[in-house]
């Protein structure tokens, strides 16, 4: 429900209203596919393909998925640039420290990218393709570089973010598996970003040996959090399945 009132505050931004109703039906169509393609890929396509059949021109339903994933995507970031110190202080691979050090700055370019991004409108008239990228563009800048846009809808991301952390904790305590809330707010972050890399189904191989090495800083077994993560897997498949039978009525 978070996740459909952001993406309501996401479309309306950039001038594409969708009714919370549709926006609950869709983003649960999505979840489905998302459980059955590989990563997030065909949940967001078919988010976009469910838009265009509402009358909503292709190029604006794109720029609103992707505007509504890049938000989930900076929240992430958000989170592991607040929760640093304590990831510094408990990862002792250097690599490891390095990889959560540049990742805030990411933040920082991708922002900057965007702000500068208005120079290079003339690429909209060179090619039809170049005259989307310019529209996804336009309307990024609409949305991330206004405050009265930006804050509410990294708000929701964030707090969503923040809910998955605290799912994990609860199926911890549920498999009697000894996690601190903190290590699942701040490390979860780093696990999804991983997951979001479309090589498996759903995440699924690639989350838990994220979630192996990122908890092995923490002193969690293998084990016990491979478990963890495989219920957190499940979770999201069951969360996922009123979407498939919302798309058959649908269909």
């Amino acid at each position: 429900l978070l996740g459909a009132m952001r993406w309501k505050r996401v479309m309306r931004a950039i001038g594409g209203p969708l009714p919370f109703l549709s926006s609950v039906r869709i983003t649960l169509i999505g979840l489905f596919f998302n459980s059955a393609l590989p990563s997030i890929i065909g949940g967001d396509a078919m988010r976009a393909w469910e838009l265009t059949r509402l009358g909503m021109p292709l190029g604006k339903a794109t720029s609103g998925v992707l505007m509504d994933r890049m938000s989930a995507l900076i929240a992430l970031v958000i989170i592991v640039a607040v929760g640093e110190p304590y990831l510094l202080s408990v990862l002792d691979q250097m690599p490891m420290r390095i990889f959560v050090m540049l990742i805030p700055l990411t933040l920082v370019v991708g922002f900057g990218a965007l702000y500068f991004s208005g120079r290079i409108s003339f690429l909209a008239n060179r090619s039809r393709l170049a005259r989307a990228a310019a529209g996804v563009i336009a309307d990024s800048r609409t949305g991330f570089l206004r405050v009265s846009s930006a804050a509410p809808i990294l708000c929701y991301s964030i707090v969503i973010q923040m809910l998955i952390g605290l799912s994990v904790f609860l199926l911890a305590m549920g498999l009697r598996v000894e996690l601190d809330i903190v290590s699942c707010i701040v490390f979860m972050p780093l696990v999804l970003l991983v997951s979001t890399v479309p090589i498996s189904i759903a995440g699924w191989g690639v989350r838990e040996a994220a979630m192996v090495t990122a908890f092995a800083m923490v002193g969690v077994p293998a084990t016990e959090i491979l478990i963890v993560s495989v219920a957190f897997g499940i979770s999201i498949a069951v969360t996922g399945l009123p979407g498939g039978a919302v798309w058959l009525i649908r269909r």
